[in-house]
C-alpha cells in the first residue's frame, strides 16, 4: 500500500487532492462554526478544537480505509455492480415515467453521457 513512487506525471493528481482535502476542511469548519455559535464562550473554543480534532482523525481514518479497501478485488467488483445499479435504475425509472423516445436528441445526449461516465468510472477502478 505505501510502496508507491514520485513522478512529475503525479503533480496534477496531488494538487487536485490537495485542493479537495481545502474544501473539504473549510466545509468543515464552517459547519462547525456554525454548530458551535450558539454556545457560551469558555465551551464554544473546547468544542471547536474537539470538533476540528475529530474532523482530521476521521478524515485520515477514511482516507486511509479507502486505500486499503480499493486494493481488494472484491470490493471494487463490488463497487463496479453499485455503479452499474444506480445508473441503469436511473435511466430505466426515468425513461418509465417520461415515455419519451431518444429521437428528441436531448434525452440520448443524457444517456450516452450517463454510459460513457459509467464505462469510465468502471475503467479507472479496474486500472
Amino acid at each position: 500500500m505505501f510502496d508507491q513512487t514520485f513522478a512529475l506525471a503525479d503533480i496534477p493528481r496531488l494538487l487536485t487532492l490537495i485542493f479537495l482535502e481545502g474544501v473539504l476542511s473549510v466545509d468543515n469548519a464552517l459547519a462547525i462554526a456554525l454548530i458551535v455559535r450558539g454556545l457560551p464562550e469558555a465551551l464554544r473554543q473546547k468544542a471547536l478544537f474537539i470538533g476540528l480534532s475529530s474532523a482530521v482523525i476521521l478524515r485520515a481514518f477514511g482516507v486511509l480505509s479507502a486505500a486499503y479497501l480499493i486494493q481488494l478485488y472484491w470490493v471494487q467488483i463490488l463497487g463496479g455492480a453499485y455503479l452499474l445499479y444506480l445508473s441503469l435504475s436511473h435511466v430505466l425509472t426515468r425513461r418509465k415515467e417520461q415515455k419519451q423516445d431518444f429521437r428528441g436528441g436531448g434525452d440520448f445526449g443524457q444517456l450516452s453521457f450517463l454510459l460513457s461516465s459509467q464505462t469510465l468510472l468502471l475503467q479507472s477502478i479496474r486500472s
